[in-house]
């Protein structure tokens, strides 16, 4: 099951058809196209802000390239 999102995702894109780090593919794998895909931060975001979520966010809700959780 691929995300619903995943033709607007920045995140998705950025880490699916680039080569990114182990980290970022089992990110991919586990929520964009997995079973952690309800607990997605990114679609968290959206809802909840009505904008779009930051480039920067990560499903899991850290920061890319950090270990700062951002929401």
């Amino acid at each position: 099951m691929i995300c619903e999102n995943s033709d607007n995702c920045i995140f998705y894109r950025t880490h699916k058809y680039r080569l990114s780090t182990k980290q970022y593919q089992l990110l991919v794998g586990s929520y964009c196209e997995g079973i952690l895909h309800p607990m997605c931060k990114r679609i968290k975001y959206a809802r909840e802000t009505g904008e779009n979520p930051p480039d920067v966010l990560c499903p899991n809700g850290y920061r890319v390239g950090s270990h700062k959780k951002i929401y």
